[in-house]
């Protein structure tokens, strides 16, 4: 199954379009999951439009965006662990990311708030997190390139790619 991964669009608060939405068109998901900081509804709704979309709300995201907190989903026998993160600290720690999640013994945790493409397996578990959809700066002052991340699962292979634009 291929999923595409994205996350912290803040649109339109940072910037004045969705980036990378052609190339995510491109890659023809089956499942969009979304790891928060979306700002407006009218970006669930675009993403709704290539096909199922799955998320969590992020720090910024407004009662408008009426999306749990947390997911947890289990995909062609993957366990998958979403939140957005921004209660870890310090920011995008890989261990603390592990930790919040280790009880429930996920196969994957998906990620967001750093703006950071990362991936890595800690503890059994691989830790994802998309990067910037459309590249904005983080609460760090740091200003990533565009990206999202595309995860493909089967029983028991798992591949990761990720999207990026570089910066004009």
């Amino acid at each position: 199954m291929r999923i595409a991964v994205v996350g912290d669009f803040h649109y339109p608060q940072r910037c004045s379009s969705l980036i990378l939405f052609e190339e995510l068109k491109k890659t023809e998901p089956e499942l969009i999951i979304g790891t928060g900081d979306y700002i407006s509804q009218s970006v669930i709704k675009e993403l709704e439009k290539i096909t199922e979309f799955k998320g969590v709300c992020g720090n910024v995201d407004g009662a408008e965006i009426n999306l749990p907190l947390r997911l947890e989903l289990e995909i062609k026998g993957w366990k998958i662990a979403v939140f957005h993160s921004n209660e870890i600290y310090p920011r995008g720690d890989p261990y603390g990311i592990y930790a919040f999640w280790r009880d429930k013994k996920p196969d994957i945790i998906l990620f967001g708030h750093t703006h950071t493409p990362f991936f890595c397996f800690m503890g059994n578990c691989y830790l994802l997190n998309p990067g910037s959809f459309n590249g904005v700066i983080s609460g760090e002052g740091v200003l990533p390139n565009p990206s999202f991340a595309v995860l493909e699962i089967e029983k028991e292979n798992l591949n990761v790619t990720f999207i990026s634009k570089r910066r004009e």
